[in-house]
């Protein structure tokens, strides 16, 4: 491990992989730095969900939510494909049960379209067509692109290909804290502790110049000492 780095980032799960993977494909030669608490990667959340690529009809289509989950089921589909990654492109299809949650499923409907998803408002018949056990009452929302991904290795992709691209990942490294102060201009390098999360108290000193904070639920701690 070097003395100091351009970008050091705390979290190796889901969401740390993918900023050091673009970090690296937009900086070349930055010195990124990516640790991890845990011993290898998918321990926590980025490895224990359901995997489901959301297609983006749930929330309002002027939303940056909406426009992310959209564009981010497009690039993750075709991420797999590119790379042989396991994906069961099963589509979703949302069931009502009274009059209304058949008014919430098109209001789904019309919010999907807004926000450019494909989605077919469907009867019984063709319901049935799609999925003989699922019963609804009138209609039905019909999302062809919705999928399914493995979690696991999508991740250990992601940080196979950032560690291709020169950023060094750290397992069992966790940030303890601060060393000084930031300056109050909040400029200037941030000097950092890190130790070895199986409980030693030895800490490195390690420089950075900006630090991301992808600590998952244990975020607010880093936070905290800013």
């Amino acid at each position: 491990m070097r003395r100091a780095y351009d970008v050091a980032i705390v979290g190796a799960g889901i969401v740390g992989a993918t900023v050091a993977r673009a970090l690296a494909i937009r900086s070349p030669t930055a010195r990124i730095l990516l640790i991890d608490k845990e011993r290898g990667a998918g321990a926590h959340a980025s490895g224990r969900n359901s995997g489901v690529l959301h297609a983006g009809f749930y929330y309002d289509s002027s939303s940056l939510k909406a426009q992310f989950c959209r564009k981010g089921a497009a690039f993750w589909t075709e991420y797999c494909d590119s790379r042989k990654l396991p994906i069961k492109k099963c589509g979703k299809v949302v069931v009502a049960k009274c009059e209304q949650q058949a008014q919430v499923v098109e209001t789904l409907y019309h919010r999907g379209r807004e926000n450019g998803v494909q989605l077919d408002l469907i009867d019984e018949r063709q319901l049935a067509e799609l999925e003989p056990l699922a019963r609804t009452f009138k209609t039905a929302l019909w999302s062809p692109h919705t999928a399914s991904v493995d979690p696991r290795k999508v991740l250990e992709s992601v940080l196979r290909e950032a560690q291709e691209l020169g950023v060094e990942v750290c397992w069992g490294t966790q940030f303890a804290g601060l060393a000084s102060s930031l300056p109050s201009s909040g400029r200037g390098p941030i000097h950092m502790l890190l130790k070895d999360a199986a409980g030693s108290k030895q800490t490195l000193g390690v420089e950075a110049s900006f630090l991301v904070n992808t600590a998952g639920m244990y975020a607010d701690q880093v936070a905290a000492e800013f």
